[in-house]
């Protein structure tokens, strides 16, 4: 069913020290809907790669204010077919090349209820 009311995911915020030269998942459970916006913010002294699947990089994100977003309402069809990420979808990352000494990773979204 169609519904015109979103909710938002809880902020994920991860510490640089979390984050190595693998893919690390921010959040185990997954996304609590099916996404139709989600905005990622490095704040990190260090490049990072974001993964939606966990194997291949998706967002480049330069080092301290690297930010990039998703808009899927933007990329939905004309005939009412709604674009979106998955329902317990992850986000993984790891860091480029460096040593991250400061910063965190921010991740938001809403999904339609």
């Amino acid at each position: 069913m169609n519904s015109n009311i979103i909710k938002f995911i809880p902020i994920l915020s991860v510490n640089f020290a979390s984050i190595t030269g693998d893919f690390v998942a921010l959040d185990l459970d997954g996304f609590p809907g099916a996404l139709s916006y989600i905005h990622v913010l490095n704040t990190i002294d260090v490049p990072i790669m974001v993964s939606l699947d966990g194997a291949y990089g998706h967002m480049y994100l330069k080092a301290f204010t690297g930010e990039s977003e998703i808009n899927l309402q933007e990329c939905s069809s004309q005939t009412n077919k709604r674009s979106l990420i998955k329902k317990k979808s992850k986000v993984y990352v790891k860091q480029l090349p460096g040593l991250a000494k400061t910063g965190f990773i921010v991740i938001s979204g809403f999904y339609q209820n």
